[in-house]
């Protein structure tokens, strides 16, 4: 026979079933054990760190976007830390805005969507600028670095790189820039951001 629970509808007709799934262990009983929290708006049901354990949650937390609200010099040959000074939002308060550095929060390792975008003022004719990714306060090894080239003196360049990176608790990620032009340049405000999110349901 098998198991079902059914509910009625409160008014009118209609019902919904649940019913038990097969076992695929023998013999053995299966165990779902529910949250003892409702949850807020906007999350979901989800397995929790602890197989066959549900919470509610948001499965692309943590979250951030920051912007770059205030000029910065970038010396000519150097890696310089590209500064987003202003958050438009942070989920977790993973971000933090002083140090323009992500710090992935405890148990929410995983597989995390990096965009990121930077601009550099004023670069001469031939010369170059590139974004370049930090984990842990090294260059990363892997997906790292994006070149863009001036067509002409004087001009505003930008570069971006978007990719998905697996990073575990307590990882840190900045972003660098770098340029080969004469003397120091300037960033582009209004040209500058940096975001994270994490993929939620993304086995790693």
């Amino acid at each position: 026979m098998t198991a079902k629970i059914k509910l009625n509808a409160a008014s009118g007709g209609g019902s919904v079933s649940l019913e038990a799934p097969t076992s695929t262990t023998g013999n053995a009983n299966l165990e779902l054990k529910l949250p003892v929290a409702t949850g807020s708006a906007g999350e979901v049901l989800q397995n929790s760190t602890t197989a066959g354990t549900l919470e509610m949650g948001s499965p692309f937390r943590p979250a951030f976007s920051a912007y770059t609200s205030a000029s910065y010099d970038i010396a000519s040959t150097s890696y310089v830390k590209a500064l987003f000074q202003t958050e438009s939002f942070d989920t977790d308060n993973a971000y933090n805005t002083s140090t323009s550095t992500f710090t992935v929060p405890a148990n929410m390792g995983g597989a995390y969507q990096l965009n990121a975008q930077i601009s550099v003022d004023d670069i001469n004719d031939g010369t170059y600028a590139s974004i370049i990714l930090y984990i842990d306060g090294a260059e990363s090894t892997n997906h790292r670095q994006a070149f863009v080239w001036s067509s002409g003196s004087d001009k505003i360049v930008t570069a971006g790189i978007n990719n998905v990176i697996e990073l575990t608790a307590g990882q840190t990620v900045n972003i660098y820039v770098y340029h080969n032009s004469t003397g120091t340049q300037g960033s582009e405000n209004h040209c500058n951001w940096f975001s994270m999110f994490r993929l939620g349901g993304v086995a790693t």
